[in-house]
């Protein structure tokens, strides 16, 4: 359940930690596989029980580590969970108070209370752009994101945003929710919008945020599928463009290219490589007078992308 992520399939797992655990005691290995269950499960303070029984029975430094990560984690939703509470006694209807209730409920992955809280906060403020966001996390978290678009207007976005579906995608993008954030992409209100296949846009938009391993993985998937499909090989010479990775966004180019890709989006491209990012200063070339080991090492390990090209 770990290794896939799959919501069920965890669920599953941690009922069957719990009834061996009402069986006996627990070594630490299965009581650290119980508490990473329930991490993923969003049931964090039970999780950061289960962990510290783990330390104590015996686990190594690496679960231990992540057991006090965890309990800070576990400190500042308790923390989150009073502030809503007392918000809420001060004003139940209240704008601030139904943020944090709102929040709080997303941080505990309660998508069905935290959509309530929105409903009622988007009912006070339908302008408010990232309520709406969230809105559209918690119900495409729930298997819900077409009657998202279709039961809540998008309202007017902040300056500079085109898109409304994609700025919630990628609202669910920041928070680590892809399959929520491919789930709004692939809508009939997105496709309507202009917005084009849902994993490239998704790919895009993880490589702007600088999760170069999300976009990878999903591009991945799409070359696997379809070996002779140009696109995601242009998707990832802009994201190894945006790592800093020249030569691995030649690379993709040149793959892009051998799949019948448009000249004018392979030469927008290697412009993009050629130029310095803004603010950066300019390297002079090679001289005779540059001593040879300041010059790149071809032997150089392996960088993230390199292990595409293999």
């Amino acid at each position: 359940a770990n290794i896939t992520g799959d919501p069920a399939e965890m669920a599953r797992a941690a009922s069957y930690y719990a009834r061996a655990e009402e069986l006996g005691p627990l070594e630490w290995q299965p009581l650290a596989r119980y508490g990473f269950a329930l991490i993923g499960l969003g049931s964090w303070e039970r999780a950061y029980e289960t962990l510290v029984r783990a330390v104590e029975a015996g686990a190594p430094e690496s679960v231990a580590a992540q057991a006090q990560q965890l309990g800070g984690a576990v400190g500042n939703l308790r923390g989150m969970r009073a502030e809503a509470a007392e918000a809420l006694r001060a004003d139940p209807d209240g704008r601030e108070a139904l943020e944090q209730l709102a929040e709080y409920r997303l941080m505990q992955q309660d998508y069905l209370q935290a959509s309530y809280a929105l409903d009622r906060l988007l009912a006070l403020a339908p302008e408010d752009s990232v309520a709406w966001a969230r809105m559209g996390l918690a119900m495409a978290q729930m298997g819900h994101a077409e009657a998202f678009t279709e039961q809540w207007d998008a309202p007017e976005m902040p300056q500079g945003v085109e898109n409304p579906w994609r700025y919630a995608a990628g609202y669910a993008g920041e928070r680590g929710a892809w399959g929520a954030a491919l789930a709004m992409l692939e809508t009939d209100a997105a496709a309507l919008s202009g917005v084009g296949r849902a994993e490239l846009e998704a790919a895009s938009m993880a490589a702007q945020q600088g999760q170069f391993g999300v976009a990878q993985q999903l591009l991945m998937a799409i070359i696997e599928e379809e070996p002779g499909n140009p696109d995601p090989w242009l998707v990832m010479a802009d994201a190894a463009t945006l790592a800093g990775e020249a030569a691995a966004a030649q690379h993709f180019l040149m793959e892009a290219e051998a799949r019948g890709a448009a000249g004018d989006a392979l030469n927008e491209r290697r412009a993009a490589i050629a130029a310095p990012p803004p603010d950066a200063p300019v390297e002079p070339a090679p001289t005779p007078e540059t001593p040879m080991d300041m010059l790149p090492d071809p032997d150089e390990p392996a960088d993230d992308f390199d292990v595409i090209l293999r």
